[in-house]
C-alpha cells in the first residue's frame, strides 16, 4: 500500500506544472469592450504568478489600460453586434466568417508561442475549439473562464437555439480543458457545471485597483440619486430600467439618473428618451475610462443592476468600493457580494414598476448610509 501511495504522489508531481510559468490568454474578439476589461482585470491577476503573460486578442481598444508587464498580440480581427448591421442575413455570415477567422487566427498564436509558453487560458465565451484542439496536440495545459453567462445571454438575445449551440460549444471547451475557472461559488453549483465538478476552480476576480475605487464622497452629499453603468443590451435589464425613469420621476421631483453605456439597445433607448420631458433628468454617457468610472460611482447615491444574466458583476464589487449602495436582481454571484439590507439591496423582479417602487424605497430607507459602509467594508 505504501509504494502504491508513493507511486501515486510521484504521478500527482509529475501532473503538475512547475512553477513559475508563462501563459497565453487568449480572448475571442468579441465587440463589446467590457470583455476586454474583465481580461485586463484577470491577466493583472495572472502576472502576478506568472513569469511571463501573453494577452491575444483582435482589435483592442483604447480606452482598457493594461499592466505594463502583459503583452498583447492583435490578430487583426474584431467582431461586430449582429444586429447593428443590415441585412439580417449578409450581417449573420459575415460574422461567422469573422469568428472561424478570429478561432483560425488564435489557434495560429498558440502554434507561435508554442515553444515559449505552458498554459493556455481561454479567458471569456464559448468559441476556443480549434485553439483548444491546437494547444492540446502541442500539449499545453488549458484553463477556461467561466462566467456562466454564454448560453444564457444567447438565449436572452437569439432564442433557445442559439443558446444550445452555444452550451454545446462550452461543454467541448470544457471537456478538453484540465481545468474550468468559474467567477464564484454560486455559479460552480450549476447545472450546466455539474460534469465538471473536479475541473472546477474558485477564480473570483477581486476588486483589485481599492485605490481608484474608493469612497471619496460621502453619501449624504451625493447629489445624483440613481444610475446605471453597463452595457445597453437586453440581458443586463437597461430597456426596463430606462422605462422605470417617468414611474421614478413622479415619485422624485428632484430625481436626477446617470446612465453609462452603449450597445445594440442606444437606437432603442434614444428612442423611448425622444421628446419625453423625464429625459432632462437624464444624463447619458456613451463611454468613459476606468477611472473615471469610480469618479462617477462617487456621485450616486444609488446603482441598479436590473440584470437577467450575471457572473460576478465587476461593477458591483467597484461600486461597493466607491461606497455606492447598489440595488441587483439576485443572479448568477451577486449574492456572493449583496446581502438583502446588509451589504445592499436585492430586486425582485426587472419589471419597471418593480424597479421604480424599488428605488424609490431604496432612497428613503433611513439606514442607506449604513448599508454603504458595509458595502465599502466587504471588499
Amino acid at each position: 500500500m505504501a509504494s502504491d501511495d508513493a507511486a501515486q504522489a510521484r504521478e500527482g508531481e509529475e501532473d503538475r506544472l512547475p512553477l513559475p510559468v508563462s501563459v497565453l490568454i487568449l480572448l475571442f474578439p468579441f465587440a463589446a469592450q467590457n470583455a476586454f476589461g474583465i481580461t485586463s482585470k484577470l491577466a493583472r491577476a495572472v502576472s502576478a504568478v506568472a513569469t511571463r503573460t501573453i494577452v491575444a486578442s483582435g482589435g483592442f481598444p483604447e480606452a482598457i489600460a493594461w499592466p505594463a508587464d502583459v503583452e498583447l498580440r492583435d490578430v487583426g480581427v474584431r467582431l461586430h453586434y449582429l444586429k447593428d448591421r443590415q441585412p439580417k442575413l449578409l450581417s449573420a455570415i459575415s460574422w461567422l466568417l469573422k469568428a472561424a477567422l478570429a478561432q483560425l487566427l488564435l489557434g495560429w498564436e498558440v502554434v507561435r508561442m508554442r515553444r515559449e509558453v505552458d498554459v493556455v487560458f481561454c479567458a471569456l465565451g464559448s468559441y476556443y475549439q480549434f485553439p483548444i484542439l491546437i494547444a492540446r496536440v502541442l500539449r499545453k495545459r488549458v484553463l477556461c473562464m467561466s462566467t456562466g453567462l454564454d448560453a444564457a445571454n444567447a438565449e436572452h438575445n437569439y432564442g433557445m437555439g442559439m443558446a444550445a449551440i452555444v452550451r454545446l460549444l462550452t461543454r467541448l471547451n470544457f471537456t478538453c480543458a484540465d481545468g474550468v475557472v468559474v467567477e464564484s461559488l454560486r455559479l460552480a453549483e450549476s447545472r450546466d457545471l455539474a460534469p465538471f465538478r473536479s475541473k472546477l476552480h474558485n477564480g473570483a476576480l477581486f476588486l483589485d485597483d481599492r485605490d481608484v475605487f474608493s469612497a471619496r464622497v460621502p453619501l449624504r452629499s451625493r447629489r445624483t440619486s440613481v444610475g446605471y453603468i453597463g452595457r445597453l443590451t437586453s440581458e443586463k435589464g437597461v430597456l426596463e430600467f430606462v422605462r422605470a425613469i417617468p414611474l421614478m420621476a413622479a415619485d422624485s421631483p428632484d430625481l436626477q439618473v446617470l446612465m453609462i453605456g452603449t450597445g445594440r439597445l442606444d437606437e432603442t433607448i434614444a428612442q423611448e428618451m425622444a421628446g419625453q420631458p423625464w429625459a432632462q433628468r437624464v444624463t447619458w454617457l456613451k463611454w468613459v475610462n476606468h477611472q473615471q468610472v469610480a469618479e462617477y460611482l462617487n456621485q450616486l447615491r444609488l446603482l441598479v443592476v436590473p440584470s437577467y444574466s450575471e457572473g460576478l458583476p465587476n461593477i458591483v464589487l467597484e461600486a461597493m468600493g466607491c461606497g455606492t449602495p447598489v440595488l441587483a436582481t439576485d443572479v448568477g454571484g451577486v449574492s456572493d457580494l449583496i446581502r438583502d439590507g446588509v451589504t445592499g439591496l436585492l430586486l425582485s423582479d426587472q419589471r419597471p414598476q418593480s424597479i421604480a417602487q424599488a428605488v424609490t424605497q431604496a432612497l428613503g430607507r433611513p439606514d442607506l448610509e449604513a448599508i454603504s459602509e458595509r458595502a465599502e467594508a466587504k471588499v
